[in-house]
């Protein structure tokens, strides 16, 4: 049981997650599967060391949300800088650009919290998939008889 469930989580692992996602996604190192030497085998420590990779992956995408948050409200900040400043004189072109410039970052880190967003998603679900296999018992390990 634990073997095909491990050779289902390996097939997946291998490339982009499923749905689609692929073509939106960019995952840090390649494939996932690569990137963190996922081998399954029926010791305990392969799974732990399997396991504690996902939930790094999942920090490591929750930090690049912060950030993304703090760049955020730094350019929104920015933005209504310049807005104030080109509403209270004659509106100059160099201010009009500072808030298009704005504008445009904003834009830029909606697209990157919504890959991340589809990211963590993923690895959430992925790490779900696999704590469920890993919690159902293997009918060859538990029998007396």
């Amino acid at each position: 049981m634990i073997a095909q469930t491990a050779t289902a989580v390996r097939t997946r692992w291998r490339g982009l997650p499923p749905d689609g996602l692929e073509s939106r996604l960019s995952w840090p190192g390649g494939a996932l599967v690569e990137g963190c030497h996922m081998q399954f085998e029926h010791d305990d420590k392969g799974r732990m060391v399997a396991r504690h990779e996902m939930v790094m992956k999942l920090i490591d995408n929750n930090a690049r949300q912060l950030r993304c948050d703090n760049q955020r409200h730094g350019i929104e900040i920015e933005r209504q800088l310049a807005a104030r400043a080109a509403a209270v004189s004659d509106p100059q072109r160099a201010l009009v650009e500072a808030v298009e410039r704005c504008d445009q970052r904003l834009a830029a880190i909606d697209e990157e919290e919504r890959r991340l967003t589809a990211e963590r998603d993923w690895l959430t679900e992925a790490l779900a998939a696999f704590d469920a296999a890993a919690a159902k018992p293997d009918p060859k390990e538990g029998f007396d008889g």
